[in-house]
């Protein structure tokens, strides 16, 4: 079995150049710095960073993010993580228009998906991804979109 660096090493060649849309959990697991997920995100970002991959997520993703600093009222968090999504050379954020979401409710319906990751989706595939990094198990690859799961880069 491969180890996870090379795994990890595998699918860095397979995103440069590429369209990755980053779900929520993957920039929790980033900005918190995950003990089990920050070291698979971490090269991820830095790909992005270093703009070798496209890095794409959608205003939702934001707000997802700040619910707990919100929750717990930690004004340097906001602050921080607000700043990091502010930073707009490694990451464009995109709305969420109302024929995104008629796109989305669809998506939802006929693949019998949360409405919430519907929307991930639909953003993803509007936006031309041709990946998708999470860790949500609900949502599945198709024709257009290859869903990278973090979970299958983790050593057994």
């Amino acid at each position: 079995m491969p180890t996870t660096e090379l795994k990890i090493n595998k699918l860095l060649a397979n995103l440069a150049g590429q369209r990755l849309y980053i779900d929520t959990n993957a920039f929790i697991f980033f900005l918190d710095r995950h003990t089990k997920y920050f070291p698979v995100v971490a090269p991820i970002f830095e790909a992005c960073f270093n703009q070798k991959t496209f890095a794409i997520t959608g205003g939702l993703t934001i707000a997802e993010v700040m619910v707990h600093p919100y929750r717990y009222g930690d004004a340097a968090l906001i602050a921080q993580i607000k700043n990091f999504f502010a930073q707009k050379n490694f990451l464009t954020i995109v709305d969420h228009p109302n024929d995104l979401l008629d796109m989305s409710a669809m998506l939802a319906g006929q693949r019998k998906m949360k409405l919430i990751d519907a929307i991930h989706v639909a953003t993803a595939q509007k936006s031309r991804c041709n990946y998708f990094l999470t860790n949500d198990h609900g949502i599945k690859s198709s024709d257009s979109l290859e869903i990278i799961q973090l979970d299958n880069f983790l050593t057994a």
